[in-house]
């Protein structure tokens, strides 16, 4: 299959699932969320191809250019948020889910309150996040400014518990659009 600057430009992909043997449906799992992979073929394909599933899962990791840099991510949160904002236009039924990092040394409280606002601002359909653990050997390992361990634990909560009110939202809206609630 040719790389994401190709999709749907040839007529392969849509080839490969108009004779695909059998194939039922794909969800694109862990896509690096970078901008120039997301063309505007590949969104036109997720929008219109009934086998594919509207859900893409990007892990971000942070929304905080300093963080993002210091994670060794090449996304800036501006791009992040275009990229999302332009997913959306394309298929504005998606179901985005993330996974994001709290604590990552040298967070800062204003880092994380900017974590904290882009989640609500997004209204992810699932999130995962975690604390940040050091592992020996990564260059994460050699950076300074620890976040102390209560005050990660703290950043989850407070993220998780946002996140919570989010989903109990979409999941009534879902469950409404289906007469159930």
């Amino acid at each position: 299959m040719e790389k994401t600057s190709g999709w749907n430009q040839s007529g392969k992909t849509s080839e490969i699932f108009s004779q695909g043997g059998g194939l039922r449906w794909v969800r694109i799992l862990y896509s690096y969320p970078k901008a120039d992979r997301f063309t505007d073929g590949l969104l036109e394909l997720i929008a219109q191809e009934e086998k594919i599933c509207p859900y893409l899962d990007l892990p971000l990791q942070h929304v905080d250019d300093e963080i993002l840099k210091r994670m060794g991510r090449r996304s800036t949160g501006a791009e992040i948020r275009s990229l999302l904002r332009k997913i959306r236009a394309f298929v504005p039924e998606i179901s985005l889910r993330s996974s994001l990092i709290v604590g990552f040394p040298g967070e800062k409280e204003s880092q994380f309150k900017e974590l904290l606002d882009f989640v609500e601002e997004v209204q992810f359909d699932h999130l995962g996040a975690f604390k940040y653990s050091r592992e020996e050997g990564t260059p994460a390992s050699r950076l300074p400014h620890p976040v102390p361990e209560g005050v990660k634990e703290e950043r989850l909560r407070a993220l998780m518990g946002i996140q919570k009110k989010i989903s109990l939202k979409k999941y009534k809206k879902w469950l409404a659009r289906r007469g159930w609630f």
